[in-house]
């Protein structure tokens, strides 16, 4: 039972078994049973995830990078048998945006599951970028500039980054099975579906626009550019334009720093997206 090979019931049962069987008499005292988890408090899954921890606890970090690189090249090759043929490099470059962002989910519950300390969290995510993507040095610039991107691409897939998360938590508990084996494919359906005209020609339009400002919209950070683009197809260019015109006048007036007025910008847009979407969704 120590060593969580045995549960802690199936030891308690087996003890009773022994003691009624060569201890004629009655029947043993039961031990109290714990109190039952309060279903608005914490659910099964809470609870033997917080038993998963309490086996795991002390684990290594590489057992940590070993499992969160297996859940991913699993996840990553059933999405790649749905992946069309001829895909466009803006398609491809979308579904890559939402494994990054579903890969720092994964990790970040990996970190909690083997009790990592918050210093070693940073590490584990190096790890497992060397780790899946093969590359020689976990420490070099390759992985930072992959650390960057995860989490670029985990504010412009806020979605993908929590079922990347309750995935990896199916993943520890349960295993592999092909119920669960599609979660990243499911997310990736979107970026193969074909794009309706109008939002093609939409795209076409902002290029246009944005150009005329100086801005290549195709390199906007993947945020604005989502919600920019998503803004323009339900509601219209000129309002998204109105809104770009508004939010970089207010940062441009700000004292501070190139950095922390591109920061700030981005905060506003992830609030922006928030009002899209639920506008999106009353529509």
């Amino acid at each position: 039972m120590k060593d969580g090979k045995v549960a802690r019931g199936v030891t308690k049962i087996f003890e009773d078994t022994l003691y009624t069987a060569f201890k004629p008499g009655p029947s043993p005292i039961s031990q109290p049973s714990p109190p039952p988890i309060p279903q608005d408090t914490a659910s099964d899954e809470e609870a033997e995830f917080a038993l998963f921890k309490e086996r795991n606890a002390g684990r290594s970090i590489h057992n940590a990078v070993r499992t969160v690189k297996q859940f991913m090249v699993w996840q990553h090759n059933f999405a790649e048998c749905d992946k069309p043929d001829d895909v466009k490099d803006e398609q491809n470059e979308h579904a890559r945006r939402i494994e990054r962002a579903f890969l720092l989910g994964a990790t970040g519950i990996a970190a909690e599951a083997f009790s990592l300390s918050s210093a070693d969290e940073g590490l584990l995510l190096k790890k497992v970028i060397g780790s899946y993507h093969c590359f020689e040095d976990e420490e070099g610039e390759e992985v930072d500039e992959e650390v960057e991107k995860i989490f670029e691409a985990s504010d412009a897939e806020e979605k993908a980054t929590r079922v990347g998360g309750s995935a990896m938590i199916n993943y520890l508990l349960n295993g592999k099975s092909d119920e669960h084996a599609v979660h990243l494919a499911a997310l990736q359906k979107i970026c193969w579906e074909p794009v309706h005209n109008h939002a093609l020609e939409t795209q076409k339009q902002l290029q246009e626009e944005f150009a005329a400002l100086g801005i290549n919209f195709m390199q906007l950070h993947p945020l604005i550019h989502g919600s920019v683009l998503r803004e323009a197809t339900f509601t219209g260019v000129p309002l998204a334009l109105q809104h770009f015109h508004e939010y970089s006048q207010h940062v441009a007036g700000l004292d501070a720093t190139d950095d922390e007025k591109a920061e700030t910008l981005l905060d506003i847009y992830r609030e922006h997206e928030r009002a899209v979407a639920e506008a999106i969704k009353r529509s």
